[in-house]
């Protein structure tokens, strides 16, 4: 099992969750997130960094899934202005439900 997370432009969530349905993923953990902009504002007469709002995905799937995932969340289709910055995938080594005590093992 994998752990996909990506940085996404707000204004694109819907669109995104929408199109997992098809690939079988039925969930994800959203949080909103500030990520560097290119743009320097002045500040107190100091040159800065402004931040835009973006919101971090966080998906588990399993391992076959993962390259349709990352090929769906990279491509074009989505945003030809770069909506998603970073995609990562992380091994998830064990996972456990809090409310139903169910263990998840799943490393490979």
């Amino acid at each position: 099992m994998k752990m996909v997370k990506a940085i996404i432009s707000r204004g694109r969530i819907d669109e995104i969750t929408k199109a997992l349905s098809p690939l079988g993923i039925s969930g994800m953990t959203l949080c909103d997130v500030k990520c560097p902009s290119d743009d320097k504002v002045m500040y107190r007469g100091v040159q800065t960094h402004s931040y835009r709002s973006m919101i971090k995905a966080e998906i588990a799937v399993d391992d076959d899934k993962v390259d349709a995932l990352v090929s769906f969340l990279s491509s074009d289709d989505i945003d030809p202005d770069v909506s998603i910055d970073k995609i990562c995938v992380l091994d998830i080594k064990d996972s456990i439900s809090i409310r139903t005590g169910e263990k998840c093992d799943k490393s490979s």
